[in-house]
């Protein structure tokens, strides 16, 4: 039977946006494995589940039905011009249950915090080294989410938006396939709980030379920004990819919105470009921090 993988309902002031995963059967899965070796099994499994391709689905609400079709890889996305306030149901054509197995929240209200957090997930919460392909695959076959390694500083700045109830969306290229293996290393150092938004699940023969979009990240923060017009946002990101471009071109567009730019150090020195997007971020007038995984933060002023 399918299963619904991960899912999200996300509120923004008068609407709702919907993504997830179908797969057509149940992964391998245990939460909290006592071997590492089964978490390799887990993990491995998870790249032989099929999506549950270009099917229609039905989701449910308290008032009403909403056709949608996943894509070729199971995945889905809508937005609503309402807010769904309740957990919601999804069914097939013929209304046979689609399980959703995840114990991780599945709706995640707007909060009355003055500003929110988009952060990135590898490399700036948890190390896992993105810029060196076979180390990232070993860490996370070889390694259970429970001892993986959170960067000291992000965990803090995290804590301390949680004390002040600013939601937080976790915007990650990392693959749906590892949506278990994220939300238990939040759970497990006490992270907030926010919406994970990744990228469509993968074959295990596309885990080597992925194609998970150019854009994807920044359509998401323009469709949070766009969205939220009366909230200032917190970037958090790393240097190993494109975060610092990213929020470079976001800051530019939206200067109003940004409060503040986290970007972790994992190189001896950002590149001459990420140098240049550094001063084009502070030029705006937009804090920005460059830091290492365990330096001293003070706690963010309301």
């Amino acid at each position: 039977m399918a299963i619904v993988w991960r899912l999200s309902s996300i509120h923004f002031q008068d609407k709702t946006l919907i993504v997830g995963n179908v797969l057509r059967k149940m992964p391998f899965f245990e939460k909290n494995p006592r071997w590492d070796f089964r978490n390799l099994l887990r993990v491995l499994y998870s790249y032989f589940c099929a999506g549950y391709s270009n099917q229609k689905i039905l989701i449910h609400t308290s008032t009403q039905t909403i056709e949608t079709t996943t894509n070729y890889k199971g995945s889905f996305q809508l937005v609503t011009d309402f807010l769904i306030p309740e957990n919601i149901t999804i069914t097939d054509t013929q209304n046979h249950l689609l399980p959703i197995i995840q114990q991780y929240p599945t709706v995640f209200q707007d909060t009355s915090s003055d500003f929110d957090i988009i952060s990135d997930i590898d490399d700036t919460i948890v190390k896992s080294y993105t810029a060196h392909i076979f180390k990232r695959i070993g860490t996370i076959l070889f390694k259970k989410p429970q001892k993986r390694e959170v960067i000291d500083f992000t965990q803090k700045v995290l804590d301390s938006a949680k004390q002040q109830h600013a939601r937080v969306f976790y915007l990650s290229k990392s693959e749906s396939n590892l949506f278990f293996i994220l939300t238990s290393f939040i759970e497990h150092h006490q992270l907030p709980k926010g919406p994970l938004l990744l990228t469509s699940y993968l074959k295990f023969q596309q885990l080597l030379r992925p194609k998970k979009g150019r854009n994807y990240k920044i359509d998401y923060i323009r469709f949070i920004l766009e969205n939220s017009k009366h909230k200032q946002f917190i970037l958090l990101g790393d240097d190993s990819q494109r975060d610092v471009e990213i929020y470079t071109e976001i800051a530019q567009t939206y200067p109003n919105q940004i409060k503040q730019v986290y970007i972790r150090q994992t190189k001896e020195k950002p590149s001459n470009r990420q140098q240049t997007q550094i001063t084009t971020l502070k030029s705006i007038g937009i804090e920005v921090t460059y830091f290492t995984s365990n330096e001293q933060y003070s706690l963010l002023k309301p």
